[in-house]
């Protein structure tokens, strides 16, 4: 089952740079100037963080790495 690995290879990575970056004060922006715009809207909370539940349960589902693979890449359409 590759689900506790790859939750633990997830928290390794996450809480280390988490930890390097708190190391300095240095920051980059990542955002542009016309999103500081955009209206934050509550009730799409929800939505977003049900992203993270389907994160939670897929290593849970996709048992096999074929099957993970399968689920990064999609088919391609075929063209005649």
């Amino acid at each position: 089952m590759l689900g506790p690995p790859l939750l633990v290879w997830f928290v390794l990575i996450y809480a280390g740079a988490d930890y390097l970056t708190g190391l300095h004060d240095f920051r980059v922006r990542l955002h542009l100037a016309v999103e500081l715009g955009m209206p934050f809207v509550p009730a799409m909370v929800v939505f977003y963080n049900s992203m993270h539940l389907a994160y939670l349960i897929a290593p849970f589902i996709l048992r096999t790495r074929p099957e993970i693979a399968a689920s990064q890449h999609p088919p391609s359409p075929v063209v005649e």
